[in-house]
């Protein structure tokens, strides 16, 4: 089907009348809703409404995602050979071996010289006019630079540029002024004698910095010249590294110190040394998201507890995730505790994962409202940490998960009828009783539940009959052994099994 052939839907006049900034908030809608197999939806949506062939080539250009490693081969003059099917839709980057030039084209369903639609065949000749769209490179608001790329050539008007693996920091230098977003990963930064080479310049309107295991040895040096260098503007900061050392964590706390709109701020690593020093230094207010992370905490006692008390109480955060490792068992929950006294008394979304038994209980009774998300995880949950984890009238999703079975009575008969999504996940509903306490207290505003890998059999299955909520319209039942869905479900419902 061609665009000029294409059916009209039945509510295209619908489509025709609606603003043209809005039909492109549709297309990156759908760009945006399935990572994988989103480049293809737009593609059939362009063609399937005149309305939207634009929009959804102006979205798959500004938003998708750009290839700059793949190459086309021009079978001959006015020919390409048919894309694979992992390249459709693609940004693709075509060069020119003797001048070395390097063109930009968006990948279309591959068409001949009529514009007919040819078969996904490899290596046979599609039309180079009507399979590829020619993209200037001033166009593009995404790159990635990575391990012998096509194209190292940052575009003038990129707004995110990501930098992945061993790279060769001759290629990255003059950042443009546009860009507002960017993400280093897995790749060693160049070390301090090198470092204000590569990024001489920050642009002045840079929002997002993201760095996953991205330092050298001197890791100190390197935090220590972004900090002096990097802009204001920042509102999101993620910070991931192996460990982090009482110099490192200086410099990051500086850096958190001028940034007066940050809004979101990640700090991830196996070791954390001196977060007295980062905690005093955290916005008071206007915070969003805080996620702190330490896999590994080390040499945990009365003073280190201590180091968080003097950054006083977070106020105005929207999101808190936070891990321990089980190793810390004991210091972890007092230090967890101390933690606890200082947070914030609600959140928007608030994720605790806790390989602790009841040794947990002092926190559990501490930790803030989640006014929408409540996700908790705790080696082996008791009937009285349950009856005393705080539970806010307005929770929509609820996850809880074990590795020990427990009566969830108390903890299901507290959850308001705001809640919607409740998942269990991994929480082991092999006994009558415990499943019962599930199958008789089900919030009755369900509409999605997950009940995957609970070791769930037909039989325990069958004791909710009757007892599901009326709106439930998804059940996950994978991961328990079935094949086919069991009796007792409700009429109409096809759960998930694989």
């Amino acid at each position: 089907m061609t665009r000029n052939d294409a059916t009209t839907p039945p509510h295209a006049p619908e489509l025709i009348s609606l603003p043209h900034d809005l039909l492109i908030l549709i297309a990156k809608r759908v760009l945006n809703n399935d990572p994988d197999g989103s480049r293809l939806s737009l593609l059939c949506l362009a063609l399937a409404a005149p309305a939207l062939y634009a929009p959804c080539l102006y979205a798959a250009i500004r938003n998708g995602p750009v290839n700059n490693k793949t190459t086309l081969e021009f079978a001959a003059p006015g020919l390409v050979c048919t894309p694979r099917l992992e390249s459709l839709g693609r940004l693709v980057a075509v060069q020119d071996l003797v001048t070395q030039h390097v063109e930009w084209y968006l990948t279309l369903f591959p068409r001949d010289e009529n514009r007919n639609s040819l078969p996904l065949v490899e290596k046979e000749p599609a039309s180079r006019k009507w399979t590829l769209l020619h993209v200037p490179v001033r166009q593009l608001r995404r790159f990635t630079i990575c391990i012998d790329p096509m194209s190292t050539l940052i575009p003038p008007h990129c707004q995110r540029l990501t930098l992945v693996g061993k790279l060769s920091w001759d290629h990255v230098k003059n950042l443009p002024d546009s860009l507002k977003k960017l993400l280093v990963m897995n790749c060693v930064l160049p070390n301090e004698n090198k470092i204000s080479e590569v990024f001489a310049h920050f642009p002045r309107h840079l929002t997002t910095l993201v760095m996953l295991e991205a330092f050298p040895a001197d890791a100190g040096q390197v935090l220590n010249f972004f900090v002096n260098a990097l802009p204001t503007t920042l509102t999101t900061v993620s910070i991931v590294a192996n460990e982090f050392h009482s110099f490192e964590i200086y410099a990051i706390a500086r850096l958190v110190s001028q940034l007066p709109s940050l809004k979101s701020f990640l700090l991830q690593g196996r070791k954390i040394m001196d977060l007295e020093t980062l905690v005093a230094e955290l916005p008071r207010t206007g915070l969003k998201q805080l996620i702190l992370r330490a896999q590994k905490l080390v040499d945990l006692n009365d003073e280190v507890a201590g180091m968080f008390g003097a950054g006083g109480m977070f106020t105005g955060v929207g999101g808190l995730g936070m891990e321990v490792d089980e190793e810390e068992e004991e210091g972890g929950v007092s230090l967890l505790a101390c933690v606890a006294e200082k947070l914030p008394s609600s959140v928007e979304y608030l994720e605790l994962m806790l390989p602790y038994d009841n040794k947990a209980t002092e926190f559990t009774a501490k930790v803030p409202l989640a006014t929408r998300q409540l996700v908790l995880f705790v080696t082996n949950w008791t009937p009285a940490m349950l009856a005393q984890v705080p539970i806010a009238p307005t929770v929509e999703r609820v996850v809880l998960q074990s590795k020990t079975a427990v009566d969830l009575s108390l903890f299901l008969r507290r959850l308001p009828v705001s809640v919607k999504d409740l998942d269990l996940s991994g929480f082991p509903l092999n006994s009558l009783d415990v499943v019962m306490s599930v199958a008789q207290h089900l919030p009755p505003s369900l509409v999605w539940l997950s009940l995957k890998n609970c070791r769930l059999n037909a039989a325990n299955v069958a004791r909710f009959a009757g007892l599901w909520p009326v709106g439930l319209n998804t059940l996950d039942l994978r991961g328990n052994g079935f094949d086919t869905p069991p009796p007792g479900l409700p009429a109409g419902l096809r759960p998930m099994l694989r």
